[in-house]
């Protein structure tokens, strides 16, 4: 459900990540959310109804944006000539950021970066600088605030109502084509709680 509505939307895959061996983080924001009935919300609500559950998945899903980002690579081009450090940018040069490089930076994000570790946003510790999972600046994704709530309201509601586990046959193999994705799909098995 929430791959294909992200699907629709381009958006292909992260949010499945930290379902795999990561029960705690679940049963966190499960019983969280299972104290607060959803049925219409909006993303100016969420954050008012339920702060702790949305202060949490904005750390569950910061932390699968930042080990899976939409897009792995931005490419910018210099408007004119630049000096960065000690080099020169010329006018028109295509720049590219290896955004996935930069999330999986263990100077930035510490020896454990290619761990899933949702805490390591509840500190502002200007990692928020490093974390571009939708680009940044003027050019930064203009859907990136509705997507990531529209993430955490689903998750949310899907959380009240059932416990999630991966398929046993699923096997872990991100695809990187424009966006990364699961290489052969995800099987999520939905348990009615």
């Amino acid at each position: 459900m929430i791959q294909s509505s992200m699907a629709s939307q381009g958006i292909k895959g992260p949010p499945y990540k930290f379902l795999h061996g990561n029960t705690r983080a679940i049963n966190h924001m499960r019983s969280e959310a299972v104290g607060t009935p959803m049925e219409l919300l909006s993303h100016d609500m969420l954050p008012r109804l339920m702060p702790h559950v949305y202060s949490w998945m904005t750390m569950v899903v910061n932390e699968s944006l930042r080990l899976y980002p939409p897009a792995f690579n931005l490419t910018r081009e210099v408007e004119r000539e630049t000096k960065l450090g000690n080099y020169i940018l010329p006018a028109k040069l295509a720049l590219s950021l290896p955004v996935i490089a930069i999330h999986h930076n263990p100077l930035l994000w510490g020896e454990d970066c290619h761990l899933f570790k949702p805490e390591r946003f509840a500190v502002a510790d200007g990692v928020a600088k490093a974390f571009l999972p939708f680009g940044f600046g003027p050019r930064t994704c203009v859907g990136s605030s509705f997507a990531a709530a529209e993430i955490k309201i689903a998750l949310s509601m899907i959380l009240q109502r059932y416990k999630l586990s991966l398929s046993p046959s699923y096997v872990h193999a991100p695809f990187h084509m424009l966006t990364i994705c699961p290489k052969h799909g995800l099987q999520i098995l939905l348990h009615p709680l």
